[in-house]
């Protein structure tokens, strides 16, 4: 049985979260998984279960939240250990970066030092990221940069194979290499487990952070538009946004509008069940995971018409698209759901049918098996 090793470098990873117990539970008949991850808590720096290994970099809250020292603390931990194991353990067949940029050079550096293959994922649009990251231009931002445009393809070239979202992710980033190693797929999702309500409550939900780079600015402009011809409906905001200045001054105290803070994944699903519209105004987003969960929520959704999103909301079919930063075109969206509901139960019902068609956990593990197959046979 094959031996794989993931880099995962959020603030925390959490085992016992719904996604990620579904995502390895799957992968568990095929191959032993480790999974090297900051972790929140001591008693996480060694967990096992029947899915997986997981060995976590303990952090306190300062250390975690701050993405340089999380970085460096990461890579002094990581490469070391891994190299140990690999020659003193059990020796790892693939490792599996989550990005290119920080996790892909520390997995090309443990591929080299111990012949395991590489696949790096590339979960984002980094061009569009950088730019619409944060609404101020600045020194940080222009080195992230620059570091992006050298780095990305410098580890994409030297990887064994990559995995993609959407077949534009790296038009920005041109790496010539033969299409048999890259495969372009959606990340998992446990859809089966997001039930359709059988009633709706009056409110239009958007998930996710951070919230300018997802256009929550646009939303709530949106909102105030057209929120006097639908007194019964509210917005809900929710997900991670260390200042909410500028969101509580652009709803003008419309007590309609929530802006919360971010919740777990059994809440997510509760918050998707309920509502009657998912909305993702995003700027820039390789895939959204969110939109797959609302669609499998049974739910009409509204997104961006912008990067991989079009891959899964067919206008007018699956959902429907508006034009990104257009606020004015949004509203009219909101709009048509909110008053042909029938229109809507209908994109939702076929939303719903294409999620279980082409979305599903099985279509991920037979995409999952093909990449790893061809990375170490190919």
């Amino acid at each position: 049985m094959k031996r794989l090793l993931f880099l995962k470098l959020g603030p925390h990873f959490i085992p016992d979260e719904m996604p990620i117990k579904e995502k390895y539970a799957l992968l568990s008949p095929f191959f032993i998984s480790d999974i090297i991850a900051v972790v929140h808590d001591r008693k996480l720096r060694r967990f096992s279960n029947d899915s997986f290994h997981l060995r976590g970099l303990y952090l306190i809250p300062f250390l975690r939240f701050h993405t340089l020292f999380r970085n460096l603390l990461y890579a002094l931990y990581s490469v070391p250990l891994s190299v140990y194991i690999h020659y003193f353990r059990y020796k790892y067949d693939v490792v599996i970066t989550y990005d290119p940029i920080v996790t892909g050079l520390l997995g090309l550096l443990i591929s080299k030092l111990t012949g395991a293959k590489l696949i790096v994922e590339v979960n984002g649009n980094y061009e569009k990221a950088f730019i619409f990251h944060s609404e101020k231009a600045g020194v940080v931002k222009h080195i992230k940069n620059a570091y992006c445009r050298i780095m990305i393809p410098f580890i994409l070239r030297q990887a064994s194979s990559i995995k993609l979202l959407n077949g534009n992710q790296l038009k920005a980033f041109p790496v010539p290499r033969p299409l048999s190693t890259i495969f372009i797929f959606p990340n998992f999702v446990p859809v089966r487990h997001f039930k359709p309500a059988g009633r709706s409550s009056p409110y239009i939900l958007f998930l996710g952070y951070p919230w300018h780079l997802k256009g929550v600015d646009l939303l709530i402009k949106a909102f105030n538009k057209l929120c006097a011809e639908f007194p019964e409906y509210s917005l809900k905001v929710v997900g991670y946004c260390p200042d909410k200045t500028e969101y509580i001054k652009l709803a003008g105290g419309n007590k309609r509008i929530e802006l919360c803070d971010p919740v777990w994944h059994d809440e997510v699903i509760e918050l998707l069940s309920g509502c009657s519209l998912f909305v993702l105004p995003s700027r820039t987003e390789a895939m959204g995971r969110v939109l797959v969960e609302a669609m499998a929520s049974r739910k009409p959704v509204i997104a961006s018409n912008v990067d991989g999103i079009p891959s899964l909301i067919r206008h007018g079919e699956t959902g429907l698209l508006f034009e990104t930063e257009n606020e004015d075109d949004l509203a009219d969206k909101i709009r048509t759901m909110l008053r042909d509901r029938s229109y809507a139960r209908r994109l939702a019902d076929n939303a719903y049918a294409f999620v279980h068609t082409h979305l599903s956990e099985a279509c991920y593990l037979n995409n999952f098996l093909s990449m790893i197959e061809k990375t170490v046979n190919g």
